[in-house]
């Protein structure tokens, strides 16, 4: 069985037939539609799974902080349990020392105060001042000097709570002391008799900060807090990072003593002070006789700060990521449709070659370009050509397609001669013209070289015609024919003109300097005569010898041009004699002297000393300094604001010498410099020169078997010319 028309044709053979029927079948529509679902779908799964991990950091961060919460109360606690229990020391001192003044008894009470005093000296943890009072509540001693008659302390909470309330232990908040000046903490208990009755109340006054100074040691946050709470739920002593303030927490802070399990309790809550997320760890102060917690907050946003960083990262590596996916798919689909699209091009294109096979072949051989075109009042549409114009002019292309560069092509003829070959079409006549165009370099700079097109057009057979009466108007007109590159046709043609034109003038050029040398000559020994009888006469007339001595000068300079003249018109271009550099230099200068002189351009010479003579005849080496140093001329009257210097430079280079001849009039065009030596191929304008004199150049030097190269330096173009030496050594040995 035949294989499929679309297999016979596939475009990637590795594929197979199945693989490109798949493709083939592919709709473009259902195919983004499907990538996109499944985009989002991987998206979203993506996404949840983030989401779950984030949700079991966040919580891993929670727990992490709770524990380290409760490590710190834990430290704190075993930080302050000494400095208490020093505070229930000194309590049952005051208490010892408050019987013994009650009592009346001297000796105990000198005693008591000693002891008192010692372990005040031993024991400082904050304590400012210990003292008792009586049962009304004025102070009756007190470690530090009374001023100012008795102190009544009756209104304070914690005199209160012993005294009226009847506690046996109690802290106060912070107060400002009466006796001290400073802001302390009291720690307060009952004086009772052996009797077991009331006699007054101990106090300790402990400074507020004394928990910031125990938890120096411990690395605290800026909004990490510490604080000592009493049941009740009044702060005593709070801290917030390294700064020590009673303001850290309310006044109050609910303490869930009841959910104080082992002592110990961890929360993560608000602050109700700053609103800021904390983890609180309480843990109750154990075997001691005030019931006080300690409470431990490490601020959640600082804690969580790397973690929020981490999961901010992985948020945007994931949302590159679901890009980056998508995208891949997208791309991947329009791989899919671009290989799809090729395949079915290349299956048309197959295809269209396979129907046209048979004609591309006979067209192969054609002489030149066949057409079809249509002649559209005084417009020529090409509707049909077997190939482009580039294939057939070599590397150049047209700047627009065939029938407008046709056109612009057909334009260039005289507005008569176009009207008469659309009349001659329209007669049922052919036509045959040649027709000038302009081209272009395939990189885009324009050609200065003419091209010339062969066009052949006849009226197409009404049997052949294709057009609809619709759109057919009265002046349209069916045409076929072809067009064939003529360029070198005419090239030649035009070479061998100028050519003749040129030798022409070289003929005229020997007979006027045939013809004025008698005359000249005549006026030379006119002049010579004339000052020999001047000379001998007895008159002396000085100023009329002088200006005869300059006529016998100017004649025999004009002479001797015309002699040069006569040789250089004659002379046999290419021999391979011997010639000075020096020599062709001063005689091609003296030939173009009055030019040089009308357009004030300055010969700067500069020749290596003990030069070398050439190989080759003078003549062609003066026409060629001659052409050269006119193109100079040339160049520098098209740019009236140069630097009108030519600069000769000659040196020997090995067994050649090197001759340069530079100017400073802008350069040659990069577009051109490639092809200057080339016929017909100039930069001056219309009428002011046709393009062979640097092709007659190059002839002339390399048939004295040199070389001659062109280069834009600095702000001109420099004309290297190399000529072989004639060397008297080798010439002998050879």
């Amino acid at each position: 069985m035949a294989r499929p028309f679309a297999a016979k044709l596939r475009v990637f053979a590795p594929l197979g037939p199945r693989l490109e029927t798949s493709l083939l079948a592919l709709r473009p529509f259902w195919l983004m539609a499907c990538v996109l679902i499944v985009g989002a779908v991987i998206s979203v799964w993506l996404w949840d799974n983030a989401k779950d991990r984030w949700a079991r950091l966040h919580e891993s961060r929670v727990a992490a902080v709770s524990a380290a919460a409760e490590e710190r109360a834990a430290a704190i606690e075993q930080l302050l349990s000494n400095p208490i229990l020093r505070v229930a020391a000194l309590q049952s001192l005051a208490r010892t020392l408050s019987s013994s003044i009650e009592a009346g008894d001297p000796k105990r009470a000198a005693e008591g105060r000693h002891d008192l005093d010692t372990a005040l000296s031993m024991i400082r943890s904050g304590v400012i001042q210990v003292a008792a009072t009586d049962l009304s509540g004025r102070l009756l001693w007190s470690n530090l000097p009374i001023d100012g008659g008795p102190v009544d302390l009756s209104d304070r909470e914690h005199i209160r709570a012993i005294l009226k309330n009847g506690a046996e232990n109690f802290v106060s908040t912070p107060v400002l002391g009466r006796v001290s000046g400073e802001k302390t903490v009291q720690f307060s208990a009952a004086v009772r008799d052996e009797a077991g009755r009331l006699r007054g109340a101990s106090v300790v006054s402990v400074k507020a900060d004394m928990l910031q100074y125990f938890s120096a040691g411990i690395q605290i946050g800026a909004n990490d807090v510490t604080a000592l709470v009493r049941s009740d739920g009044a702060v005593l002593m709070s801290a917030v990072g390294a700064n020590s303030s009673n303001t850290a927490f309310p006044e109050y802070m609910p303490v869930p003593f009841g959910k104080l399990h082992d002592g110990k309790y961890v929360t993560v809550v608000n602050s109700v002070r700053d609103g800021r997320l904390r983890a609180y760890a309480i843990r109750r102060l154990a075997g001691y006789d005030y019931d006080l917690a300690i409470v431990a907050g490490i601020d959640m946003q600082r804690a969580q700060g790397t973690t929020a960083l981490l999961i901010r990262e992985e948020k945007r590596q994931l949302v590159a990521l679901i890009a980056l996916t998508n995208l891949s798919m997208i791309l991947a689909a329009v791989m899919l449709l671009l290989i799809r699209a090729s395949l079915v091009a290349e299956i048309i294109r197959r295809a269209k070659l396979a129907t046209e096979a048979r004609l591309s072949e006979i067209v192969a051989v054609a002489p030149g370009l066949l057409l079809c075109a249509r002649l559209e009042g005084h417009l020529l549409r090409v509707t049909k050509v077997d190939g482009g114009l580039g294939r057939m002019l070599g590397n150049l292309t047209a700047p627009s397609p065939a029938d407008v560069m046709l056109n612009a092509a057909l334009a260039e003829l005289p507005t008569a001669d176009l009207a008469m070959c659309f009349q001659k079409l329209r007669s049922a006549l052919e036509v045959n013209v040649d027709v000038p165009i302009r081209m272009q370099h395939e990189s885009g700079a324009d050609d200065p070289r003419k091209h010339w097109l062969r066009l052949y057009l006849r009226p197409r057979p009404a049997s052949a015609a294709v057009s609809s009466p619709e759109s057919a108007g009265v002046n349209d007109l069916d045409l076929v024919g072809f067009v064939t590159d003529v360029t070198a046709e005419r090239e030649a043609m035009m070479v061998m003109q100028e050519s003749s034109r040129l030798m022409t003038l070289g003929e005229m050029a020997a007979n006027l300097a045939h013809e004025l040398s008698q005359p000249l000559t005549m006026i030379a020994m006119a002049a010579s005569n004339g000052a020999m009888l001047l000379e001998a006469s007895s008159v002396k007339l000085p100023k009329v010898l002088e200006k005869f001595d300059k006529i016998l000068s100017r004649t025999q300079r004009a002479a001797g041009v015309l002699d040069h003249m006569r040789v250089f018109a004659h002379a046999a271009p290419g021999s391979r004699g011997v010639t000075s550099i020096s020599d062709a230099l001063t005689s091609a200068t003296e030939m173009i002297y009055l030019r040089l002189q009308q357009v004030k351009v300055v010969i700067n010479s500069k020749l290596e000393p003990n030069l070398p003579m050439v190989l080759g005849d003078t003549i062609p080496v003066e026409q060629v300094m001659i052409n050269l140093i006119n193109n100079a001329i040339d160049a520098y009257l098209a740019a009236p604001n140069a630097l009108r210097i030519v600069e000769i430079d000659a040196r020997r280079s090995g067994n050649n010498v090197i001759l340069e001849i530079a100017d400073h009039a802008g350069g040659v065009p990069e577009a051109v410099i490639g092809r200057i030596f080339e016929p017909f191929v100039t930069t001056k304008s219309a009428g002011a020169g046709v393009g062979v004199g640097l092709s007659l150049c190059r002839g002339l030097i390399e048939k004295m078997g040199g070389q001659i190269t062109v280069a834009n330096r600095n702000d001109g173009a420099v004309f290297t010319i190399s000529l072989p030496a004639w060397i008297p050594e080798l010439a002998a040995s050879s």
